[in-house]
């Protein structure tokens, strides 16, 4: 089908140790699932939580920059005198 977004798939390898990929195959088991589209969605997860991370922290950069309206747009300072009144 044209017009269609396609995904393209990327084989990779890994190293890890015997005893976690057993759990790892049990965990997949219990889930009706492969250790690839296990991991995959592992990953996916990582990348979309990473991702989500980045974008509050550069809305929380661009607020930082723009600064907080604190009603005080009229008032151009104070003296050290109503800083300090009792």
């Amino acid at each position: 089908m044209k017009g269609k977004n396609r995904v393209t798939i990327s084989n990779i390898i890994i190293s890890i140790d015997r005893n976690l990929m057993n759990k790892a195959k049990h965990i997949a088991a219990i889930r009706h699932k492969t250790i690839s589209s296990l991991m995959s969605d592992l990953l996916k997860e990582v990348v979309e939580s990473e991702e989500r991370y980045l974008q509050a922290k550069r809305r929380q950069l661009d607020l930082l920059s723009e600064g907080l309206d604190l009603g005080l747009k009229y008032k151009k300072g104070w003296s050290r005198e109503e800083l300090h009144e009792d």
